[in-house]
């Protein structure tokens, strides 16, 4: 049984980005991360579209860094959004699109390979990031939560499920 400080449920891009800056915030704090996925990424399958400015201050220099996510991005050329019906699709005028709905200056990125690299910053700074692993259920003790049941998982010596 592991004791730390924080303990982060699911290694996606929200959970890993609030990990790496715990870490950031305190490195004596001991933060870890568990996810489902059998590696990181593995249950993001997605792309995306990201402001780049938030990796810059979660990840400085990440832009330059050997090894960066920052080859594998592609920036946004055209924005257009899209009204859709059961019969098709109307054009919302560029105008009427709220400015947050605005990507220039964003980064297309496939997700899986994003939480792939962000697994490995937060890894690097400290962050204990464990894959394979299921959360079930909350453990409580006198009102708070004290930790996690995991999912049964393996065999035994009998090669019996455990």
């Amino acid at each position: 049984m592991n004791t730390v400080d924080v303990l982060v449920i699911g290694a996606g891009p929200a959970g890993l980005a609030a990990a790496l800056r715990l870490k950031q915030k305190n490195r004596d704090l001991s933060v870890m991360v568990l996810d489902k996925a059998f590696a990181p990424g593995a249950h993001s399958l997605s792309g995306s579209v990201i402001e780049p400015l938030c990796l810059d201050e979660l990840v400085p220099g990440w832009r330059t860094a050997a090894g960066s996510i920052a080859t594998q991005m592609k920036p946004v050329c055209k924005d257009e959004m899209y009204f859709l019906t059961g019969r098709g699709a109307l054009r919302i005028p560029g105008l009427l699109v709220p400015p947050g709905m605005h990507h220039a200056g964003d980064q297309i990125v496939s997700l899986a390979r994003l939480v792939a690299w962000l697994a490995d910053v937060a890894a690097r700074e400290g962050v204990d990031v464990y894959h394979a692993v299921s959360a079930v259920s909350l453990l409580w003790e006198d009102g708070a939560v004290k930790g996690v049941k995991l999912a049964d998982q393996g065999l035994d010596k009998d090669l019996k499920p455990k």
